[in-house]
């Protein structure tokens, strides 16, 4: 049992452990505020980070699919420049063989356009009103350019071959220069999906910088919370060893009183059987201790 000055050191002790533990609980809350916010600028980082690399993602997946077509396409182009050059070298060949005819011949004039002028002339002749030299005139012309277009004739295969070719030629250059647009376009935007990849890599470099910074912060504070927790679980387990010994100290007291009542009564209650037996008149308290007996 504790004696008046082991108490009052029980009791004064147990005052300041509460004062502590009010002020750590008061500092608990305050470091638990700062973590639980470095924690939620972390989360905050880590979604943005996550946003960024999908960005990554669909930015190298854009530009692997345009290189893809920049790489069709300039296959396509460079083999329609191959046949170009193919028709382009045809075409000298067969003009060499024009000249050669040409030359053997003498004509001089593309089959073709000679007809083109027959045609006009007669188209003049029909539909215009004009004297009878000048229809006479141009009757003449027709029929040396009639005579002129039968020579002609003899190297029409060849200018047939000249233009067909040509008309090939510029289709194959139109096709070619299609996919050549396709290209630089194709090409253009690969790039732009590529800078805008590196821009995300970037700014993924630079949140994951700020996000490893956030995170110690956030360690520091809970490197503090636990140190604070620790010490309070350490003053409330001092604390409650003083609540035992107090506690004991008070359920002694109460053990001691309580004999001490019980004492007391017992006394009295001889006291009470000693008058009945000498039969003194019995006084109020009396009744009571014997109705407290009999209960």
């Amino acid at each position: 049992m504790l004696d008046e000055k082991e108490k009052k050191v029980l009791l004064d002790k147990a005052k300041d452990l509460n004062k502590t533990v009010r002020d750590l609980r008061s500092k608990l809350n305050e470091v638990n505020v700062l973590k639980e916010a470095s924690y939620k600028k972390k989360e905050k980082l880590n979604s943005e980070i996550k946003e960024r690399i999908t960005g990554v993602k669909k930015s190298k997946d854009t530009r692997n699919n345009l290189s893809g077509q920049v790489r069709e396409a300039k296959k396509n182009r460079d083999e329609l420049n191959k046949k170009i050059r193919e028709r382009i070298e045809e075409a000298k060949k067969i003009n060499d063989e024009k000249k050669n005819i040409q030359q053997k011949h003498n004509i001089k004039e593309d089959p073709t356009k000679i007809k083109e002028q027959i045609s006009g002339l007669e188209k003049k002749v029909e539909t215009e009103v004009m004297s009878f030299d000048k229809e006479k005139k141009m009757m003449k012309s027709i029929k040396d350019l009639k005579k002129k277009y039968e020579e002609a004739k003899k190297v029409s295969t060849v200018w047939d071959r000249i233009h067909e070719i040509n008309d090939d030629i510029k289709k194959l250059k139109k096709e070619a220069d299609v996919h050549h647009k396709k290209v630089q376009l194709n090409a253009e935007e690969s790039q732009s999906m590529h800078e805008e990849m590196i821009g995300f890599s970037k700014e993924i470099d630079d949140l994951k910088a700020k996000e490893q910074e956030i995170y110690n912060e956030y360690l520091t504070h809970k490197k503090v919370f636990n140190d604070i927790n620790n010490e309070l679980k350490q003053v409330l387990m001092e604390l409650n060893e003083i609540s035992k010994k107090l506690n004991a100290h008070r359920k002694e007291l109460v053990e001691q009183k309580k004999e001490k009542v019980e004492l007391t009564i017992s006394e009295k209650k001889k006291e009470v059987e000693d008058k009945i037996k000498t039969r003194k008149k019995l006084t109020t308290e009396d009744l009571l201790i014997l109705q407290r007996d009999s209960d």
